[in-house]
């Protein structure tokens, strides 16, 4: 979900401005209304349609959390069985895994200042009908290396462009992606960790996932923007861009594995090894 990419071309804007109807009874409101438009042109409002934006693309997310367990060779017997027994059954599996994944914010600021983008309230929904591809099991230092498949997903946010070169930019709105078949390939470290005496549980403490995307159909509402003339700095933003790229697939990863981790609280470390085990 390349969420500035939509917003990088914001220049295709289609939007119907509503202009205060200015009186012509004299010559005095003339001029107060000839003042008026210039000082509305330099900060107003412009209500805008919702417009779909279509095959948005390629997309990269690259997130990264913590330093992964090394990933070592060959698979032993007792990894080869975990591995299998998990990707057998791991519809059985789909209740740790969160429906839905919510990140408050993530802002970045292009070098200079000149330019800011702010995304708030960001959802992802659709996680938890995740399909398994292939996965390994390190069961010696608890990594795990997997390629799934997402079936459906559906993703949002609440965007807040400002652009500060020139007569100032601001485009706000939110952004809808619905998404199939998405294909994210990585790796999690697990470790186990001690809740009370008699008691330990595994953690994630690390992830490493990559998730190429070809194109994506995005939909915009647009809220406001001020300064009409939306060109220039604005759609060349390609540092806000990826910069923004990475944030969120860092801050995705991190959601999703603080949400997990809450799940595997209620399961006993003893009662994972016992299971995993030939």
């Amino acid at each position: 979900m390349k969420i500035l990419s939509v917003i990088a071309l914001c220049c295709v804007f289609v939007f119907q401005v509503t202009e205060s109807q200015r009186s012509n009874s004299d010559h005095h409101n003339a001029q107060n209304a000839e003042q008026s438009e210039v000082h509305r042109r330099q900060y107003y409002d412009v209500q805008l349609r919702q417009i779909p934006i279509k095959q948005i693309g390629p997309i990269h997310f690259h997130g990264v959390i913590g330093v992964l367990p090394p990933k070592y060779f060959p698979l032993s017997e007792e990894d080869k069985f975990a591995s299998n027994k998990i990707l057998n059954n791991f519809k059985y599996m789909q209740p740790f895994l969160p429906d839905t994944l919510t990140i408050p914010q993530v802002s970045v600021t292009s070098p200079g200042s000149y330019s800011q983008l702010t995304l708030t309230d960001i959802q992802v929904a659709g996680i938890k009908e995740t399909g398994l591809k292939s996965l390994e099991v390190r069961l010696q230092n608890h990594r795990i290396d997997f390629a799934a498949i997402f079936h459906s997903i559906s993703a949002g946010a609440e965007f807040e462009f400002i652009e500060n070169v020139g007569t100032p930019v601001i485009v706000k709105g939110r952004v809808r992606l619905p998404v199939q078949y998405l294909q994210p390939v990585g790796a999690v470290g697990l470790r186990k960790e001690r809740r009370n005496m008699f008691r330990e549980v595994y953690q994630l403490f690390s992830g490493d996932v990559v998730l190429e995307v070809p194109n994506i159909q995005v939909y915009i509402d647009y809220q406001n923007a001020t300064n009409h003339d939306l060109d220039g700095d604005f759609i060349k933003s390609k540092i806000l861009i990826g910069k923004i790229e990475d944030l969120l697939a860092d801050a995705i990863l991190n959601a999703a594995i603080k949400q997990v981790n809450k799940r595997f609280e209620s399961v006993p470390a003893s009662l994972v090894q016992r299971y995993l085990s030939k």
